[in-house]
């Protein structure tokens, strides 16, 4: 037998037969494997890589944790800490990257990017931020140099307001709101948080996850402004049939909070596809075309700051960033970290929304 197998190998090498490379694998959120994002790699190797995706990075976390595996991540940079104490992530080799020095040096080092040692563990991909969008035709008074997050507990509107049901959105706004950092937050603080929260439970019409519904709202009149990211103040714009003007509220005396995602690398990169590959598909999701694609598609800033360049100026009016100075810009902002006694204030914040707190 070990001669007939001898001579089969022989034959194969003889006919010219090669076993096909395995392409890098991208688990990442949904959406966030459309072509675009990967259309570097393509053309790179000339096949498409393997993705598969989440809804929300819980979900993703407890998976990887049960097994699954792939050779490249997409959490979001408040993620980080959990998934690299949980042994799933790798450092990164940035110089093995050719666009992290187009990455604004207000996201190569904000936090989540590199350990105590000056590893990198995580590569901005896109941003987008959390605020307020307000009806000004329905709620004038908090229009232009008056808006005002204050409209979300304004008594005039009780029953007119819509929220975020995730906590890493609205708690550190509502805190920011009382001058209370959520990522620094001791118990007395806290308190006096959910006192806010109360009083904004009261004050909500819906409280949800689902973006749709808070713009559906927005558009059908049924609320006079949300607490949501920018891209449903972009759709809201985009919506034909709503006329109402908009605004994106950034209050003068109020940081606007930005939130960042990205690429992480598995700690199993390399064991299947070559480790080149999947450094390949984080500079893919990088790229020039990529960071267009979200500009003009999403609505949200790539970290690539070349896309700027070849974007329309209608959609870059959209993102509501100063393009002209992003690490200034993102300076008056504040970015999302992981609050203390998460789970905690999470359970909390559940009791709070179901009025049994």
């Amino acid at each position: 037998m070990k001669i007939i197998r001898d001579i089969f190998i022989s034959i194969l090498f003889l006919t010219g037969f090669s076993v096909k490379a395995e392409e890098a694998h991208l688990y990442t959120w949904v959406d966030q494997d459309d072509v675009p994002f990967i259309q570097y790699y393509i053309d790179k190797y000339g096949a498409e890589p393997k993705t598969s995706v989440f809804e929300d990075e819980d979900e993703a976390f407890a998976k990887l944790r049960a097994g699954y595996s792939a050779d490249v991540y997409g959490p979001c940079s408040y993620e980080i800490p959990r998934w690299r104490d949980a042994g799933l992530i790798q450092p990164i080799d940035v110089s093995k990257l050719e666009h992290w020095e187009k990455i604004p040096d207000s996201l190569r080092n904000m936090p989540g990017v590199y350990d105590d040692k000056g590893q990198v563990w995580f590569i901005p991909h896109l941003f987008g931020n959390t605020s307020v969008i307000v009806n000004t035709k329905l709620a004038p008074e908090y229009a232009g140099d008056n808006n005002s997050w204050d409209i979300l507990w304004d008594p005039k509107y009780k029953g007119r307001i819509g929220v975020l049901a995730g906590a890493v959105d609205t708690i550190p706004l509502v805190a920011a709101h009382i001058g209370v950092n959520a990522y620094n937050m001791t118990d007395d603080e806290w308190e006096q948080v959910k006192v806010k929260l109360r009083e904004l439970v009261v004050q909500a019409r819906l409280i949800t996850n689902v973006t749709g519904e808070l713009e559906s709202a927005m558009a059908q009149g049924e609320v006079v402004a949300v607490e949501a990211w920018n891209d449903s103040y972009n759709n809201l714009i985009w919506d034909e049939e709503f006329t109402d003007p908009v605004e994106y509220m950034q209050p003068k005396n109020q940081k606007i909070f930005s939130w960042v995602c990205g690429f992480a690398l598995s700690s199993v990169a390399g064991k299947e596809a070559p480790i080149e590959k999947a450094y390949a598909l984080i500079d893919s999701g990088l790229s020039v075309g990529a960071a267009q694609f979200l500009i003009e598609d999403w609505g949200y800033a790539p970290a690539n700051a070349d896309g700027f360049g070849v974007a329309s100026e209608e959609a870059l009016e959209l993102i509501i960033v100063d393009t002209s100075d992003v690490d200034a810009w993102l300076a008056n902002t504040i970015f999302q970290e992981v609050m203390p006694n998460l789970d905690k204030i999470v359970e909390e914040w559940e009791l709070i929304r179901a009025g049994v707190d």
